[in-house]
């Protein structure tokens, strides 16, 4: 049996604003609005007003990510 959509996106919903403490919430238009957001930053007026410059580019940095949470997740012994 296949998942319906707005079911999935009702559940995805709930986990994302309980952590996991909720078994059910009612979705109003506030949560729609908050969880459909594009969540993006530029850094174009700090490089024009500042003269910024990133040390390491979005690629790197997403490895670098990953392989700390790799490292910490060894450490702790979590699988």
């Amino acid at each position: 049996m296949r998942t319906r959509p707005i079911h999935a996106t009702h559940w995805w919903a709930v986990w994302l604003t309980s952590f996991g403490t909720r078994e059910s919430m009612t979705i109003n238009r506030k949560m729609v609005k908050y969880c459909t957001m594009t969540r993006t930053f530029d850094i174009t007026k700090s490089r024009e007003r500042l003269g910024y410059r990133p040390l390491v580019g979005n690629f790197e940095s997403a490895e670098r990510s990953v392989k700390a949470f790799l490292t910490a997740e060894a450490k702790d012994g979590i699988e």
